[in-house]
């Protein structure tokens, strides 16, 4: 573990893994950059998910875990063409799941547990 608390805005364009799990991070969520991999899992992030996200089109996996994000999942989602996997587990999430997430036809691993989601 790390006690990083704040990360300036990221912005390479040639980053393709961003890996911020496991540290103190807290706050809202950076719209972050385009990556084919991002992890901000185990930190102390709070909020919405930023709207952004699902103008990420080339994003394999996300991951969102072990934070405290409220609000409802975006339908935005289901326009990640290309997601494999997607694990926003143990926030305070609510509301429905989206239908969208239907449309991810790449998409093998999704972990949506221990929220406040209603089918």
């Amino acid at each position: 573990m790390n006690f990083l608390t704040s990360v300036e805005q990221i912005t390479g364009k040639r980053l393709i893994i961003l890996d911020l799990h496991y540290n103190s991070f807290q706050g809202s969520l950076l719209s972050p950059p385009q990556a084919l991999v991002i992890d901000f899992s185990s930190n102390h992030f709070k909020g919405s998910i930023p709207k952004a996200i699902g103008e990420l089109n080339s994003l394999i996996v996300l991951n969102f875990s072990h934070n405290s994000l409220v609000g409802n999942i975006l339908p935005s989602l289901g326009k990640m063409a290309v997601l494999e996997s997607l694990d926003l587990s143990s926030n305070k999430l609510q509301g429905i799941i989206p239908v969208q997430l239907n449309d991810l036809t790449f998409l093998g691993a999704l972990n949506l547990s221990h929220n406040n989601l209603q089918e």
